[in-house]
Order: structure tokens, then sequence, then C-alpha cells
């Protein structure tokens, strides 16, 4: 019997295991089609329900079995804390008597993004058609009426993309684990995010969501089979030198049902079966055929450029309290106008302006900054320092004219002061080192050992030592809010000798030569 208790443990573990069961021709074939399953019994009772601060999943396990998970304050995404839960194993007239104690109420959850649009750009891979699975699959490809079978390797390569792609699992009660509805995602053919039937299981790398020997992921989103689901991802390829050396590993954001369950991870290696070995080159979308009948549709890709994509404005707060999670986009709007600072330039109404935001301080910038880091910034503000919100005021100039009014604005502000140079110090250095890393400098800016941060909450450096000097990044961070009285950065040092430990640290060795 499932019963609701004021704390909620874990009282079963370990179901994905295979178990003897009879029904092996099913379990091997399930059914693909919510009316083919309908002659199924327990397919009417499996489902989720809720009720008062309760969120419950019924898990056909076949014979009129049911694996019943309950979930404190709602169901997975949708009210639940992440931690209290109940499961225990029950047959379908314990179901049906709990469901009727409980006033539980069966719903049918639906994927935000279901039926979501290729914007323009996009490649269609499959829309239902004819024309777009014979000109976008190699040889080999199935499909069902109007859906794409399991098994499927597109025609067209990518690097950097967006995808959207639905997918509808079979309904196997009888089947456990890996032969339950198993098929997976392959980005360029190398890196799975696994397709599974896991609904009401833990969410583990093996299972739906999870980035295969990797991560599991961050909540288990999987619905009941026979209901379609939507993966939405946003991959960067791995970069290669000229030598054909990998300088940076591949990542990946990915969404289930709407939600967000990776973001910006790093992809060490390959997934252990992926079709092709990781190199420069792009790569196919991979629908893996594991011997069960995955159906997908409605796939797209966007082509996306990620380098272009790391030089907009980044506004780290947006991408960690707005961009994702289920959040009020109005808020998130406002929030932008006034982080973007928007009414500088355009008229808006007091309703949108908000809090007005104070620029830079730039009486004694010649102080602080490089001359010649001036006219890169001017010149190009996004490409001399990524993720940065000022605009690019000399874009719409010639070039030369871009060049040569840089260089007179660096002229003019460089006259406010003289840049303090001083060399590098090995001990400092290493002060700073473990001060960046234990005063709170990575709660916002990405750690250079260890653990990272998602690259799109974090707050990006930039070539420090191109802009400031020791000294001067010392003066900066001793008060923060001096150059910058609209900054979000607050003053951690506790007096200037940490400072400089931590502009030797992050400016690196230099050589001040008189």
């Amino acid at each position: 019997m499932f019963r609701i208790a004021a704390v909620f443990v874990v009282v079963l573990a370990g179901l994905a295991a295979l178990i003897p069961v009879r029904g092996a021709e099913d379990a091997q074939k399930g059914f693909t089609t919510p009316e083919a399953a309908s002659a199924e019994p327990d397919f009417a009772l499996q489902g989720e329900y809720t009720g008062k601060e309760l969120g419950v999943q019924v898990v056909a396990q076949g014979n009129g079995k049911f694996l019943v998970v309950a979930y404190r304050g709602g169901l997975p995404g949708a009210g639940w804390n992440g931690q209290q839960k109940q499961e225990s194993d029950d047959d379908a007239a314990e179901v049906r008597k709990q469901i009727a104690t409980l006033e539980l109420k069966k719903v049918e959850r639906k994927s935000p993004t279901l039926g979501a649009k290729p914007p323009a750009g996009a490649v269609v891979l499959f829309d239902g058609t004819e024309p777009t699975f014979k000109k976008h699959w190699r040889d080999g490809a199935r499909i069902s009426g109007n859906l794409l079978e399991q098994g499927a390797t597109s025609v067209d390569l990518f690097r950097d993309f967006s995808i959207h792609l639905e997918f509808r699992l079979p309904y196997m009660p009888h089947a456990r684990g890996q032969g339950r509805g198993n098929s997976g995602l392959y980005y360029q053919g190398r890196f799975e995010t696994q397709v599974l039937d896991s609904f009401g299981l833990e969410g583990k790398d093996n299972e739906c969501g999870g980035i295969y020997s990797i991560k599991n992921p961050d909540l288990n989103m999987c619905l009941p089979p026979l209901v379609w689901q939507t993966y939405d991802a946003e991959f960067t390829a791995a970069r290669f030198n000229d030598d054909g050396k990998k300088i940076a590993n591949a990542r990946v954001t990915v969404r289930h049902n709407g939600v967000l369950i990776h973001e910006d991870v790093e992809l060490p290696q390959i997934t252990t079966a992926a079709p092709n070995q990781e190199s420069p080159e792009p790569g196919p979308i991979y629908l893996q055929d594991h011997g069960n009948p995955v159906r997908y549709r409605n796939i797209w890709v966007l082509p996306r450029d990620a380098e272009k994509e790391a030089r907009r404005p980044a506004i780290p707060q947006f991408e960690r309290f707005f961009a994702s999670t289920p959040s009020d986009n109005a808020v998130g709007g406002r929030f932008l106008l006034s982080e973007l600072n928007c009414a500088a330039c355009h008229a808006a109404t007091p309703r949108l302006t908000g809090v007005p935001r104070p620029a830079p301080i730039l009486d004694d910038v010649g102080h602080r900054v490089h001359p010649e880091w001036l006219v890169s910034y001017l010149t190009d503000p996004h490409a001399t320092k990524p993720g940065t919100v000022m605009p690019d005021r000399l874009r719409h100039l010639p070039e030369a004219e871009q060049k040569s009014t840089a260089l007179a604005l660096a002229h003019f502000l460089a006259s406010t002061g003289t840049l303090v140079e001083r060399g590098s110090d090995p001990q400092s250095a290493e002060r700073g080192q473990k001060l960046f890393h234990e005063i709170g400098c990575v709660a916002c800016h990405a750690p250079r050992i260890g653990a990272s941060l998602p690259a799109k909450s974090a707050v990006p450096l930039g070539e420090l030592a191109d802009k400031y000097s020791i000294a001067s990044l010392a003066v900066f961070l001793e008060n923060p809010q001096h150059a910058r009285p609209a900054g979000r950065m607050p003053r951690l040092v506790q007096n200037s000798q940490e400072a400089l430990d931590l502009g030797n640290y992050l400016i690196g060795a230099i050589d001040v030569t008189p």
C-alpha cells in the first residue's frame, strides 16, 4: 500500500533491474499507440495523479502490478521539492483504493514546447512528410505512417546547433531497465541524451534525460509511455587547434518537456556506443536503435554561431533566475530593460524604465587601463570583452573611420591619468589563487581549478592582463563601486594586500622592463 507520511523516505530501490516475468513477447515488442495499448487492462490505470500537496506516478509493471511513487508537494517539475517521496509495489485493487481515499485526480501533462514551429533558418529534418524523410535521412531509416522510427541517421551534418525533437515511448509493462523503450538522441553521432521509459524511476545517466555515462538529469521529467515528449537542446561542438588537438570539450544544455535538466554541461568523452569518433568535423543527428519501437516527429535543427553568441551581452542573473527556470517573462523582460540600460537611449514609460543605472565613471580611467586596450574595446567591444553590455557605438561608421574614432577617444580617455606598472610576485599570486577560490569570487566567475560554472551564468573576466596592470586591478578590487557605481560586484577583499594578491593571480606572470 502507498500511504503518505509526514516525512517521506525512499523504501525501494533498484527497480530497473531485469526481473524474470511472463509476457516476454510484449516486453520485446511493446505497444506503439494508445489505441493498441488500451487492450492491456493496466494501461488505463497507469499515469500521473495529483491531490492536495501531492503528486503520484503509477507505473505499470505487468500482470496487474504497479510501482507507485508519491511525491510531497506535487509531481516532478510541478511542485515536488526534489527530496521527499515514497515508493511501493501494489496491485490494481490497492491502487484504485488509494486513489479514491486520497481523492486523486488523473492528469495528462503536456510539454510546453510540443508542436514548436521551426524558426527562420532551421533545417526541418522531419515534419511527418515523405519529402523531408527522403531528403534528410540516410538509407535504412524507416517511417511508420507519419512517424519516424528509431535507428535513423540524418544526411545533414551539424557543428553548433539547437535542436527540437518530439518522441513517444512504447508501452512495455513487462520490460525492465534498458529493455524498456530504449533509444537515444546522439548529437553529431557522438554524444547521447538517453531516451528510455524511465517514468517513475530515479533519473540516472542511463535513463531518460541522462547524458550517458557523464551526468544524471537534474530532474527526471519522463512522462508516461505513449505520451508525446520533447527534447530541446543547445549543442556546442568540441574545439580543435590547427594541429587537430582538442582544446575545448563539447557542451550541451537540455530541456526535457520544457524543464531544464542540463545546463551547459561539459562533455569530456563521446558515448561508448557512438557511431562517430570525435573530430573537428561536423556530424549527423542519430536516433539510436536499441530494439524498442520508439517513435519520433517534428524534428528541426537550427545551426548556431557559438562564437558570435559568446560575444553577446551576458546577464548572468537573467540566465540563473529567468532563462533557466520557469518564470514570468514580463518580469524577466523588465529586468533586462534595466540591466541593459535600454532607456538610456530609447524613450520608455516610467513603468518600464525602472531604476536608472549609472554608467561607469571615466574621470580617471587612464590610471586603470592600458591605452591599447581602450582602442581595441572601443573599436569592437564584444570581441574585446565577451559578454560586455556596452553597445557598439562605432559600428555604423566605415571601418577606417571606426579605427580613427576609437583612437581619438582612447587618446582622450588615456589623458586622465597614467597607468602604474609593477612586476609580478609568485608568492603573492599563490596567495591570490587561494583567495580567489575561497572568498566568493567563484560564485560569479568561473573557477580556474576544479569544477566549472555554466558559461551562461558565469561573469566572463576577459583578458585581464590586456586591460589592467597588477596595481590598477588591485585598486579596482579594493573598491569596485568607485569606478562602477551600478556594478553588482561586492568588495570581497579585507585589505590592500589581499587585493594585490588577487591582482597578481588574475594578471599572471609579467615582466616590467624599466
